[in-house]
């Protein structure tokens, strides 16, 4: 059923060279030919295939992925969304950046976070999360899309607070403006003021990272109280 959905695919995508490319890049790597590859691996070709597209960019596109219980993804069903939104990314880098997040955006964001992780130098990335959550600043796919970017990034043990802010905030850029320009090529109005927490997303990452209350931080988190 699943090279029945990829033969489908092919079909839809022949006249599309970008499409093809990237699914093709996609069915090379699986050499068991499964249907099925691992999140790092994804994010690996799409940073071999040269695109010109960002770190935070590429963990974008990969926020769109759905992702089993075993980190794998199905690239048949993932290469359609994902083919749009990189071609959505690049007409974007060409075109004139308009309406884009506004230094008043980003002085909120860190005001925000730097109350939320005050006096923290290094957290394991349970804690980190809890506390990012806790900001309310980040919707559930924002949160996720965090949580796969640190954990393949810093040892989940120690993660550098002030580096890790700064990567979260230029891979929320990625994703609003992504989401941004998806309603913008459906002629759907923008949404006012920031995304509202959905709190089944919300959810998931805090069955993911939680911890029982009480719980002490390990010896590797490091805040001042």
């Amino acid at each position: 059923q699943k090279m029945a959905s990829l033969r489908l695919l092919e079909t839809e995508l022949e006249n599309d060279e970008l499409a093809q490319y990237i699914l093709d890049l996609f069915k090379a790597k699986d050499t068991e030919m499964t249907g099925m590859l691992g999140l790092d691996e994804m994010r690996d070709l799409l940073h071999q295939a040269m695109l010109g597209l960002t770190r935070m960019q590429i963990y974008t596109v990969l926020s769109e992925a759905e992702v089993n219980a075993d980190n794998m993804i199905s690239y048949a069903s993932f290469c359609p969304r994902a083919v749009g939104l990189i071609r959505s990314m690049l007409s974007f880098e060409k075109a004139i950046v308009k309406n884009d997040t506004s230094a008043q955006d980003e002085e909120k964001f860190y005001t925000v976070l730097d109350e939320a992780f005050s006096g923290c130098q290094t957290l394991g990335l349970p804690d980190f999360m809890q506390r990012l959550e806790g900001s309310s600043l980040l919707d559930g796919k924002e949160l996720e899309a965090c949580a796969r970017m640190l954990g393949t990034t810093y040892p989940a043990e120690e993660l550098p607070v002030e580096e890790a802010k700064s990567q979260i905030w230029a891979l929320v850029k990625s994703l609003r403006r992504a989401k941004r320009d998806d309603f913008q090529s459906q002629g759907v109005p923008l949404p006012d003021g920031p995304p509202e927490c959905k709190r089944n997303g919300v959810e998931l990452i805090a069955k993911r990272f939680h911890r029982p209350s009480g719980h002490r931080r390990g010896p590797s988190s490091r805040c001042d109280t």
